[in-house]
Formats: structure tokens, C-alpha cells, sequence
């Protein structure tokens, strides 16, 4: 259901894009052709953060791969236990620029390692993933925003589902 919603905001946003004047500042117009991207925040009350790389193959359009890091919150300690995830997938990025304003919204696949402390061992799982961003460029090298991601799970019965669900502040560098 998710996916089905993203697909019809984004393709909104993409008929009204062309009514939209630019100030020459747009992200898709100026940025180079790779892309590092960086993340902070908390997700299920654990600290997270990331790391991606883009490449353009269109003004519009690129290619990503992601790694994420989920600390984990002990059971004993915790009334909100989360476990520990390391992910790592891959994703394309279509791209909607208005003025210096860049939206995208990203699906992919990834594969997710989850610690928890009530087992004795990771676990490692495969499944989709989604991630929607809003960035503002302040220059032709540097933009900022939100991300909101997400990551399921589809192999392993005890996390079957959403396992990661978080909003990030965004760094792009564009070189």
C-alpha cells in the first residue's frame, strides 16, 4: 500500500513539475554526476545513520547503493527494545527539481542483519525498501533536508514485516 501511494505522489508531483519556473539553483539542473549522501537521526528510539552513494545517469534519475546502522536497546534496560540492524541495498532514484527544492523518492532492496539480545545469534533477512526525501540546494555542491525510509523484512518469521521506520536529516555532496 505504501509503495502504491509513493507511486501516485510522485507521479503528482511529475505533471506539475513542467509548471514550475526554475531559478537555474535546481538540484537535477547543476549537480555533478556522483553523489555522496549522508544520514543522521533515530528510528524506533535508536540512533541511526547512513550512508549513500548516487549516480546520475539522467539529470533526473540515478542509481543507489545504502548502508545503515541501527544502534540497539537493551531488553533488560529498556521499555522500548529495539535490536540492533546493519543494512546494506540497493535502490533507483527518480528526481522531481523545483527551483532549488529536490524531491525523490527511492525503491530498492536490501539485505538486513538484526542483533537482538534475546537471541543468540544475527539474523540476516532480505526485503524491500523505501525511501522518500526532500532536500534543499543551497548550492550546486551542497543540499540539506529530511529523509523518511523504510525497510521490511520478508524471509525470517520473528521480523516478518517493518523493521526499520525513520525520519533523517540529510546531507548531500555533489563532486
Amino acid at each position: 500500500m505504501v509503495y502504491i501511494l509513493s507511486v501516485l505522489i510522485f507521479s503528482v508531483f511529475l505533471t506539475i513539475e513542467d509548471s514550475f519556473a526554475r531559478d537555474g539553483r535546481g538540484a537535477a539542473e547543476t549537480r555533478s554526476s556522483s553523489l555522496i549522501l549522508v544520514s543522521v537521526g533515530y528510528g524506533k528510539g535508536t540512533f541511526g545513520g547512513s550512508i549513500e552513494y548516487e549516480n546520475l545517469k539522467a539529470e533526473n534519475f540515478g542509481y543507489v547503493a545504502y548502508g545503515r546502522v541501527y544502534s540497539s536497546l537493551n531488553q533488560e534496560t529498556s521499555s522500548n527494545f529495539s535490536p540492533g540492524l546493519m543494512s546494506l541495498g540497493v535502490a533507483v532514484r527518480p528526481h522531481m527539481t523545483v527551483g532549488p527544492i529536490d524531491i525523490s523518492i527511492s525503491p530498492g532492496v536490501g539485505v538486513a542483519v538484526i542483533s537482538s539480545t534475546s537471541r543468540e545469534s544475527s539474523i540476516a533477512t532480505f526485503g524491500p525498501s523505501l525511501s522518500i526525501a526532500v532536500l534543499y540546494a543551497v548550492n550546486d555542491i551542497w543540499s540539506f533536508g529530511l529523509e523518511q525510509f523504510q525497510l521490511f523484512d520478508w524471509t525470517d518469521p520473528a521480523y516478518r514485516g517493518q523493521v526499520a521506520n525513520d525520519v533523517m536529516l540529510k546531507v548531500r555532496y555533489a563532486y
